[in-house]
């Protein structure tokens, strides 16, 4: 019994003695009862710059992709918006049997008019009729009270994709400078043009092969800051500043679409386009130009073939 009380004290001392040099060696730690062994562990700094790396990857892999996402929702809500103009025009002429005039301008051998544009006319189908109502269309659109109203950015005639500011800053010839709302929307100079009294009926190529509508980015030039701004030409007491803001543009025989600062946009490859049925087309830069000016006349008396 004592040899044997002996053995089990001498192997008792054995465990400590490996224990002991187990811990002093930082070998893993090991339980007695199960003898599983446990060991923290870490990230050495080359696998943190391997996980980084991968993450960086995956985010330029994934970064196109979001913008792509971004760029689509913007389109889908910029054709909303010409899609709302095409049925503010249409109530407009169920109420007037005609459409809005392209801007209230006659010529310089008549005293000057207000200047107003054709989405002026159209804002109470459009659920601006607070704004309609303070517009005094008797008078230069920057003038006494009209001069505050100009400045009122509206998002209905607003792209998303166009980074451009609510307001550029014009300087007016008599009265310092301004606030003029930004606007994409340009009207075609065949249908909508000064003191225009255009009806649908006279629309003889087909309102669905007309275009009434496009599109127009935000641009400098050497006249200044450029726009098509809801509320038109800007008319002051002597005059007109024809450049600065342009409710209506014509398209001349050998234009391309996405061309220069006529009717363009900030999206990729082409411009959205309003036709006369209230119809809204996507057309593509590489459009042919004869078919481009085609539609841009409203009885030309060209066939225009499948979809453009």
């Amino acid at each position: 019994m004592i040899s044997l009380a002996s053995g089990f004290g001498t192997v008792r001392r054995a465990d400590a003695m490996l224990m002991s040099r187990a811990f002093s060696s930082g070998r893993p730690r090991c339980s007695r009862s199960t003898m599983d062994c446990r060991q923290s562990k870490g990230f050495t700094l080359i696998e943190l710059l391997v996980v980084i790396a991968i993450i960086a990857i995956l985010i330029a892999l994934l970064l196109p992709a979001v913008q792509q996402a971004r760029e689509a929702a913007r389109r889908v809500q910029c054709r909303n918006h010409l899609r709302q103009v095409g049925i503010a025009l249409h109530n407009y002429h169920d109420v007037h049997t005609t459409l809005p005039p392209g801007s209230m301008v006659l010529s310089p051998l008549y005293p000057v008019q207000s200047g107003w544009g054709w989405a002026t006319f159209i804002l109470p189908f459009l659920e601006q009729a607070t704004l309609y109502d303070r517009v005094d269309f008797n008078i230069g659109n920057t003038l006494a009270g009209n001069r505050e109203l100009i400045g009122r950015s509206l998002e209905s005639f607003r792209c998303p994709t166009d980074p451009a500011p609510d307001r550029i800053s014009v300087t007016m010839p008599t009265s310092g400078s301004i606030a003029v709302a930004h606007g994409n929307y340009c009207g075609i100079t065949s249908a909508l043009f000064e003191a225009s009294r255009t009806r649908f009926r006279d629309l003889t190529d087909g309102a669905s092969q007309t275009i009434l509508v496009g599109e127009r980015r935000y641009h400098t030039a050497n006249v200044g800051e450029v726009t098509s701004s809801w509320c038109g030409i800007l008319a002051y007491e002597a005059g007109y500043l024809p450049y600065a803001s342009l409710p209506h543009l014509p398209v001349f025989p050998g234009d391309v679409v996405n061309q220069g600062d006529r009717f363009n946009s900030s999206h990729a490859q082409g411009v959205h386009f309003l036709a006369g049925d209230g119809s809204v087309h996507f057309v593509s830069e590489s459009l042919d130009r004869a078919v481009y000016y085609a539609l841009s006349t409203p009885s030309g008396g060209e066939a225009v073939s499948g979809a453009f």
